[in-house]
């Protein structure tokens, strides 16, 4: 026998029936030999009587006394049969290879390796946002979002609903699952730590898949879970006493040490642990409240913060359990330890750092619990290769403490004292630090004494109760009134504008037919092809030419009847056009090569840029109103390469045409549903390089997707990109698409087509099509973030390389705590300051990240250069005095960029030097503020506005200085080409650009945002510009090579070439 699947049984008599009905298919795929192994822990339901009812499946049914699923997994190894052994639940539902592939997975690695499957929820199965925290956020009950695919986790990940072991090596433990564990938890992992120390590693294998039907819509019943789970770790420390906690993250020692302290000080009344207590049931009250919310409408806020909470309750009743069932403090009153658990966990911290190099990162740190205690000792060995000086975080928040002693051991006998020569301790005096105004209080050391073992310290702590009750109470004051904002000002729709609501119906089968007819038949088969092979992996798609009529019943006709084959649509929209049709029943798709609003769009003429269905009528009847037929239709908004100025307003076109606030037009009141195709059939496409699918968040105008068309275009040659974008595309935000059609690369804009509820069935069916070989995700949205583990899983067996980090404070590096981020293959870190941030805070491997600046065309600054440039006529044609001195800003009208602000520099700059003016370029929400503020001035004719310059380098070179502003930013394009022109920039300290900045004294950068600190840094920026301009223009050189998108794209081919190279 190759194969024995394990199943214990408990009460699923209503669920058996479809379960095994999964595993008859899955019998008519496997390849092996295997047999099920069915053990009932004395259910009292009919379980067993459904289970021998089956005589259609290699099975046998056991039945036991009750004892629990590890009893009952113990009873069906004894007649397992298997060399291969699989551990899964009775409510996980298998996919149709998972024999096979646990089976070939051993056959691949050998038995030194156990097969972990990935476990998802089953289609159907009603979801909360519990379900989706504790899986994909949190990941209290299962941690694949942040695995990558076939690497090696630890022990902890021994989880028996979907995991296979050599039988061999399950000869080598003793007793197979544990009796001792009486109640839920750790029995799995306590098997798979005795594995581990016989030296069995767990690969992660995506491929062998299961969907557990298991619905969580109680709170409290998960923390019972937890609580649990808590308990029973109590068992596994016992079980394995030398067991550290670098294996288990988690100091249980620690914790039933400060827990016998807490208890011997025999606290009457503690206000601490018992407003905690409180607040823990407050939250989840609060957290039901939010469930509730969540049901009808999507708040993204509200979504988070509930994650927040839960990620705090669950984490408190986990250690609540390890406090109950601590063996060395029996029978204490239940709210001793609730006092307890809310102190350790969130009543102070303590750090100690110790670094060679002084870069006191998290890895070399150990971190430990107050508890609230007034008298803290602290002790730590330091590592001989690490030995240099310590940084000493007294506490995570506001205090004051005093230093009692701080001691470094040379060996038992030789000690000496700690100096510290540095802190931000607002006030020092007799060993007294003043932490009152810091929420992260420091102190660092001189050099520690040679051969240095390790090092005690001792102080008494105020933790300044009343100042953090304030300030917390001030953040929770704040995070209420944005909740309440948002809840007064509506939800984010989950269906977002210009995204159809969809029926809950889902249509059979939809296959659609375009019929193209032009006003001759001269180009009209090249046409055809160029159509027929972009469309090529639709299969539910045919384009033919008017001569041959559609005969197929089963298709939908649509005419594209063409007035001017210049007119025409391009490829890539009539392929998203295509899509579109395919999977919703529109009457009608109109195509504007722009991204106006309705009633508006672009195009030369609306018959060019119609497909509309036959049974409706023809154009004619449309623009003429004679089809008396009420009908749907969309706007798809694409712009080609064409860059069409032309615009049409449809209601003077089409009679009776408005729109529907889900962005969908109509004509009359349709009869019919908008309903969505969920059985399309995909084929595979013809490929000759490796396919790169290319997910930003959108394709607007902006440093982010100049340089990410920049690099494709570079690498073209390697790799054929295929481009998908997922937000709306909002006309002050104008489009690069034009250079992506010139690129001739597919592009997709799913948030024009489809839905959001629709994008990951989307994504797989083109990742199926074009045989994806890896993914670069080079911005992010909400959607991705929230379907982080599903993009994921979609693409479980590719490299997945993120680039969305673009300052290293604020924006998606907030998110990277999350599991589901760190399955990622490799990170693009576009500073160093981001690298940092990498390693330092998040534990990603240095490894994995590769250091890419940001990268402009710099062989067109060279040709710019080399053909002499002409400062007058680049200003002329701006209509700009080219007399005059002129300072800039570029950039999108933003919050992040601050261009209110900065417009009211630039009023002081032009009032107090005559012969200088500003200009603003960009467009964005705040556009029509900042032209009221110019406005309100009277300045129009000293601060300038221009939405959009094409050659932005050749711009800059004209400036007397670029100007940054910003909240945060990593290295944006536009300094980078002020740098490779020698023009000098001023900015605040964000991102890189001080670091290049202040190193080659190129410009001035302020430390603060303030605007009158802002107005005295330009003036010392001023007095010194000649010196500034002298040191651009002599880097300009070096910079022009350092940040060559040749250079950048030969990085990232190298990146790109690591991630494949794990697949192979």
């Amino acid at each position: 026998m190759q194969v024995s699947v394990i199943i214990a049984v408990y009460n699923r008599a209503s669920l058996l029936t479809e379960l095994l009905e999964q595993w008859r298919k899955v019998n008519k795929v496997t390849n092996y030999e295997y047999e099920l192994i069915f053990s009932d822990d004395e259910s009292s339901d009919n379980s067993v009587e459904v289970l021998k009812a089956c005589h259609d499946l290699p099975m046998r049914v056991l039945e036991n006394k009750h004892g629990g699923a590890s009893k009952a997994r113990n009873h069906a190894y004894q007649y397992a049969k298997g060399e291969l052994i699989i551990f899964t639940g009775d409510d996980i539902f298998p996919s149709l290879n998972f024999v096979n592939e646990h089976y070939e997975a051993y056959l691949k690695n050998g038995s030194n390796f156990a097969s972990l499957g990935c476990i998802d929820w089953r289609p159907g199965i009603k979801m909360n946002h519990l379900m989706k925290h504790i899986t994909d956020i949190g990941c209290e009950q299962f941690g694949f979002v942040g695995m990558r695919p076939f690497e090696v986790v630890d022990f902890r990940h021994f989880y028996t609903s979907n995991i296979s072991v050599a039988r061999e090596k399950l000869e080598q433990v003793k007793g197979l699952f544990s009796l001792e564990f009486k109640k839920y938890g750790f029995e799995d992992v306590d098997l798979g730590y005795r594995l581990h120390k016989k030296g069995v590693q767990i690969i992660y294998n995506p491929n062998a898949l299961g969907y557990h039907d298991h619905i969580y819509d109680s709170v409290e019943k998960f923390c019972k879970r937890q609580e649990s789970a808590g308990g029973e770790l109590n068992t596994f420390k016992r079980l394995h006493p030398n067991l550290n906690k670098e294996e288990i993250k988690l100091d249980i020692d620690e914790f039933h040490y400060k827990y016998s302290e807490y208890i011997d000080e025999n606290l009457k009344v503690d206000m601490i642990g018992d407003g905690g207590r409180i607040l823990i049931y407050l939250m989840i009250q609060m957290t039901k409240i939010m469930e509730r919310l969540m049901r009808y409408k999507q708040y993204d806020l509200i979504e988070k913060i509930c994650s927040k909470l839960y990620s705090i309750i669950f984490r408190y009743y986990m250690y609540l359990g390890l406090a109950y069932d601590y063996a060395g403090l029996p029978n204490l009153p239940k709210y001793k330890a609730k006092r307890y658990t809310f102190r350790y966990l969130f009543f102070g911290r303590a750090q100690i750092f110790y670094d060679k190099s002084n870069q006191f990162t998290e890895t070399k740190s150990e971190v430990f619990h107050t508890a609230g205690s007034k008298i803290v000792k602290l002790s730590i060995d330091i590592p001989a290769v690490d030995l240099g000086r310590i940084r000493f975080d007294a506490l995570d928040d506001f205090c004051k403490i005093r230093l009692l002693s701080a001691v470094a051991y040379v060996n038992q006998v030789k000690k000496e004292d700690i100096l510290f020569e540095y802190t931000n301790a607002k006030k020092v005096k007799n060993q007294k630090y003043n932490f009152s105004n810091q929420i992260d209080p420091i102190l660092i050391s001189k050099e520690l004494p040679k051969n240095t073992e390790y090092i005690e310290i001792k102080y008494q702590v105020n933790y300044l109760l009343f100042k953090r009750i304030i300030y917390q109470f001030r953040n929770v004051a704040k995070l209420g009134k944005r909740i309440l904002k948002k809840i007064l000002n509506g939800p984010k729709p989950a269906k977002r504008a210009n995204q159809p609501l969809i029926d809950g119906n889902i249509v059979a089968k939809r296959k659609v037919w375009i019929t193209v007819k032009t006003p001759s038949h001269i180009n009209q088969k090249g046409l055809i092809e160029q159509y027929s092979s972009i469309c090529s992996h639709l299969e539910d798609v045919k384009i033919t030419a008017d001569t041959r009529p559609n005969t197929e019943k089963s298709y939908t006709e649509y005419i594209y009847e063409i007035s001017n084959m210049h007119h025409s649509l391009e490829p890539v929209q009539f392929l998203n056009a295509s899509l579109c049709l395919l999977q919703y029943n529109y009457d009608f798709i109109i195509l504007s090569d722009g991204l106006s609003s309705y009633p508006n769009i672009y195009n030369f003429s609306l018959q060019d840029c119609t497909l509309i269905a036959a049974s409706y009528g023809s154009y004619n009847q449309l623009v003429n109103g004679e089809a008396n037929t009420a009908a749907r239709g969309k706007i798809l908004r694409i712009p080609g390469s064409k860059k069409i100025e032309q615009q049409i307003d449809l209601t003077d076109a089409i009679p009776n045409i408005n729109k529907l606030e889900d962005g969908t037009l109509r004509i009359w009141k349709p009869e019919t549903k908008l309903l969505f195709n969920d059985q399309s059939s995909f084929s595979l496409k013809a490929k000759n390089k490796p396919v790169v699918f290319v997910l930003p968040v959108f394709m607007a105008v902006g440093g982010v997707e100049r340089n990410t068309i920049e690099l494709m275009s570079r690498l073209k040659s390697d790799y054929d990109f295929v481009v998908i974008t997922f937000e709306s595309h909002r006309f002050e935000q104008g489009s690069l698409f034009y250079q992506i059609v010139q690129l001739g690369i597919d592009y997709y804009d799913f948030a024009e087509i489809s839905s959001f509820e629709n994008y990951n069935y989307l994504l797989e069916k083109l990742n199926f099509s074009y045989s994806t070989d890896l993914v670069w995700i080079c911005n992010n949205s909400p959607w991705m973030m929230n379907n982080s583990s599903e993009i994921r899983r979609i693409f479980h067996s590719i490299p997945i390389v993120v680039q969305d980090v673009y300052d290293y404070q604020y924006g998606w590096i907030e998110y990277y705590n999350r599991p589901a981020i760190h399955s990622y293959d490799r990170y693009i870190a576009v500073n160093k300051k981001i690298q940092e941030k990498f390693v330092n805070a998040y534990g990603i491997s240095a490894a994995d990240i590769d250091l890419i600046y940001s990268a402009t065309d710099t062989e067109k600054i060279k040709k710019m250069t080399e053909e002499g440039y002409m400062r007058d006529s680049v200003l002329q044609e701006l209509n700009l005095d080219a007399k005059k001195k002129y300072f800039a800003f570029i950039g999108r009208f933003t919050e992040q960029k601050q261009p209110l602000k900065l417009t009211e520099l630039a009023k002081y700059i032009v009032e107090k030097y005559e012969h200088i003016d500003f200009i603003m370029v960009g467009d964005g929400e705040l556009s029509e503020k900042v032209d009221e503020r110019i406005n309100q001035y009277q300045l129009n004719d000293r601060i300038h506005r221009i939405k959009y310059i094409s050659n932005v380098s050749q711009f800059v070179k004209a400036l007397e200085g670029l100007f940054i502003t910003s909240l945060y930013e990593g290295l944006p394009i536009v300094t980078i080409e002020a740098m490779c022109v020698g023009t000098p920039i001023f900015s605040t300290d964000v991102g890189d650009i001080g670091l290049f900045v202040t190193e080659n004294n190129i410009g001035k950068v302020s430390q603060s945002n303030e605007i009158g600190q802002l107005k005295k840094e330009f003036d010392n920026f001023y007095s010194d510009l000649t010196l500034y301009k002298e040191n651009a223009s002599k880097n300009a050189f070096q910079n022009i090579d350092f940040f060559s998108s040749r250079r950048a794209a030969e990085l990232m081919k190298d990146s790109f070439q690591k991630a494949l190279e794990k697949y192979e």
